[in-house]
């Protein structure tokens, strides 16, 4: 590009942008004006026809309490309103427009009654017009709409009608209220051309000052743009021959005192020191680089330690969940194996003591019989203490089973979670809470059991640990219901709350408020990786200090 198509483009530009920022901004400046000028006068037009119709009003309520008093006859009363808004009636049958209360040149207030009659009017008193039409439009019954408006309260009609004493037609607006002493509707009539007469004017004062700002700016644009251009021209064929490597060219010479003189300083400041930049550069990006290749590889060591040892924790919060089951079942077995051998040392005794009764000839078909019970009670007692150690270690063996093998099968989500809490009863039976699962039946669900066997132990003893003090007992509801192709699980407990600062932590890895106290910041953060990543679902979490905690999640029924 030669250095006349640069000059004309740089001057092209910069007139072409200022020119657009003067005319768009006065453009709007003048829109604005005019818009919120003429919204103003047209809300200002309503409530001047408004208050004017409740003068008028206020006027028949003078006038009706003369009439009660006996002062004037109602039809006195009634001219009296009509001479008020008009004027006396000519010969011809018309009545002038009361200058005192004219609305624009061409508005005025006219009055109906809820038939329809013309009860004043300028040119059609008398006139019956219910059945009256838009004349721009034969299927608005502009009548009615105003006796219907008036009679709702009042209201604004718009439509079409001719101007007083003449043919023309023009767009008009009314508006019309009911006044309850004679049945009368008071309408005030305006014309729109009347209605916006201000705001044109306003419209055009915008229009004129826009031409003159303009034209005072595109002016001032002209002279800036030759005062700069010259300057701008020398410093950027500086620029060009530095970007094309040529850094040996000569300072720029202007004498310039604006920001163009102090620009070309300092680029002739930027030419000398650039020379040396551009040596030690290439040192540094070559440095650089090592330092970013050798804090990469140390950042992706950290990333690798850290999902590891993550990992790691996580498995360990598994292992120590299916450790406490280990030890409450060891504990639950004890009782009915105590009970089991008991009832054969008993049997023992008895057969001891029978085998001599009848080496001796001395057992008597009473006391055969007699045994014969006592065995039958103990085979029965044994029978119930064996099945449910039986029982126990069924439960706690398809529950680790479910945690370590991590399969994918379909089973009745309600029956399994009732198991599992089966087999951590030892955890709160002696707790002195009550444990309550609502559900209306079987949900059955393709999914994996030990994700809710490890979701249900871990909210659980987040629950005993933590929500409920040592003197209290407690309520812990968990309600489970389907809805469509989702299963939802809604874990509550009656316990302290947690404070709303910690609400949106609980769920972080390592937070906890018991550090030191048995708690490690897993647990929660397990249960919604299980949640959100293993069943692909959600959960999150609502509490109420002094109310209790829930836990919402869903997950879908079929994965």
């Amino acid at each position: 590009m030669n250095d006349q198509n640069r000059k004309f483009s740089i001057r092209y530009k910069f007139i072409l942008t200022f020119s657009i920022l003067i005319l768009l901004s006065n453009g709007i400046i003048g829109y604005v004006s005019y818009s919120s000028a003429s919204t103003e006068l047209a809300e200002s037009g309503k409530i001047v026809m408004q208050n004017g119709v409740r003068m008028i009003k206020e006027a028949i309520n003078i006038r009706q309490n003369e009439v009660v008093s006996g002062q004037l006859t109602l039809e006195e009363a009634q001219e009296d309103i009509k001479q008020l808004i008009l004027g006396p009636m000519a010969d011809d049958g018309t009545r002038p427009i009361n200058n005192n209360l004219k609305l624009g040149e061409h508005g005025y207030f006219f009055i109906l009654d809820t038939d329809g009659y013309e009860i004043a009017h300028p040119t059609l008193e008398g006139a019956y017009l219910y059945d009256s039409t838009d004349m721009a439009d034969s299927s608005h019954f502009i009548v009615r709409e105003m006796i219907e408006k008036a009679i709702d309260g009042g209201g604004f009609t718009n439509y079409h009608w001719v101007l007083p004493y003449s043919d023309v037609i023009a767009p008009k607006t009314n508006y019309s209220e009911f006044d309850k002493n004679w049945n009368w509707v008071i309408v005030a009539s305006i014309y729109l051309e009347d209605f916006n007469r201000g705001a044109n004017s306003i419209l055009s004062l915008t229009i004129f000052m826009f031409f003159i700002t303009s034209l005072v700016g595109l002016s001032l644009v002209f002279y800036l743009s030759n005062s700069i251009l010259n300057p701008i021209s020398k410093l950027t064929n500086s620029i060009s021959k530095v970007a094309e490597g040529d850094y040996e060219i000569d300072s720029l010479d202007v004498s310039n005192n604006d920001e163009t003189g102090i620009l070309a300083t300092q680029f002739n400041y930027m030419l000398t020191t650039l020379n040396k930049e551009i040596t030690s550069r290439k040192q540094i990006e070559a440095e650089l680089e090592k330092r970013v290749e050798h804090r990469t590889r140390e950042l992706q060591d950290s990333i690798e330690t850290l999902n590891k040892t993550q990992r790691q924790l996580l498995e360990s919060e598994k292992m120590a969940a299916l450790g406490n089951i280990v030890s409450g079942v060891t504990h639950e077995i004890n009782t009915p194996l105590g009970a089991s051998i008991t009832t054969v040392s008993h049997i023992l005794n008895l057969n001891e003591k029978n085998r001599a009764m009848l080496l001796d000839q001395k057992m008597s078909k009473k006391t055969l019989l007699n045994y014969m019970d006592h065995m039958d009670e103990s085979a029965n007692m044994l029978s119930i203490t064996l099945n449910r150690a039986a029982e126990l270690v069924r439960n706690f063996k398809q529950m680790a089973v479910d945690q370590h093998a991590n399969i994918m099968t379909r089973f009745d989500l309600h029956e399994y979670i009732e198991s599992t809490l089966f087999s951590l009863k030892h955890e709160y039976k002696n707790s002195g809470h009550d444990i309550i699962v609502d559900c209306d039946g079987e949900i059955f669900v393709n999914s994996y059991p030990g994700a809710y066997s490890q979701i249900i132990t871990n909210l659980l003893m987040n629950s005993l640990i933590h929500a409920f003090t040592d003197d209290t007992n407690g309520t812990i509801l968990i309600r489970i219901w389907e809805e469509d192709d989702s299963v939802f699980l809604d874990f509550a407990d009656s316990g302290i709350g947690i404070p709303e600062e910690n609400v949106t932590k609980i769920f972080d890895p390592f937070f906890t408020t018991r550090r030191g106290q048995g708690g490690s910041g897993i647990g929660l953060n397990l249960v919604y990786t299980i949640v959100t990543e293993q069943l692909g679902g959600d959960i999150w979490c609502e509490s109420e200090i002094g109310v209790g905690t829930t836990f919402h999640i869903y997950a879908p029924k079929e994965l």
